[in-house]
């Protein structure tokens, strides 16, 4: 972290307005759409094309990982600086090496968001809710819309029991799309 610190003093980022927020240089010109930090100093962000881009500094210096595909990577949770999964499209992908591997997970699912709160315990969602107990060697369906129509965008989960997933359908009576939220008290079930 003294690290970091003594990198921002030497070279101050860009303010963004008076917010107290500031630009830092991601590394790629790929549109990135998810970011997770485990603690202070670790950190991802997933993009577009298969980018992962990781940070041991806080934010300071990024570096590229190898994703293994060029399908947009939606969302990424890191759970420690070893331990994270990416919704992947049609996959999950998982590492337990800080992104240095990936391995594909739950494939052939439409995958939107992934959420885990421990090394063992999570969920990924798209037109299903998957769950696992195992760190995603093994993923259930929780949930998965007979008609088709749900598309879930997000999900997170701040327990083992409480989570919530948002999204939207379509309806097909009335050719509209509305917006829509689910709760679960008990892990999905």
């Amino acid at each position: 972290l003294l690290t970091a610190r003594a990198a921002l003093a030497a070279t101050p980022p860009t303010p963004v307005g008076d917010c107290g927020w500031f630009a830092v240089d991601s590394g790629t010109t790929q549109a990135l759409y998810d970011v997770s930090f485990p603690d202070a100093d670790h950190g991802w962000a997933v993009g577009a094309g298969g980018a992962i881009m990781a940070t041991t500094d806080g934010g300071v210096t990024w570096r590229a990982q190898t994703s293994g595909t060029t399908n947009s990577l939606l969302s990424v949770c890191f759970v420690d600086a070893t331990h994270g999964w990416i919704a992947a499209t049609t996959k999950v992908l998982a590492t337990t090496d800080g992104g240095a591997h990936w391995n594909a997970q739950a494939s052939g699912n439409f995958c939107n968001a992934v959420s885990f709160i421990d090394q063992d315990h999570g969920w990924a969602c798209g037109r299903k809710i998957l769950a696992t107990t195992d760190g995603g060697a093994h993923w259930t369906a929780q949930y998965s819309d007979p008609f088709g129509t749900w598309s879930l965008n997000d999900i997170s989960f701040c327990d083992a029991s409480f989570g919530r997933a948002v999204g939207e359908w379509y309806d097909t009576s009335n050719g509209w799309y509305d917006a829509g939220e689910m709760t679960t008290t008990d892990g999905g079930v």
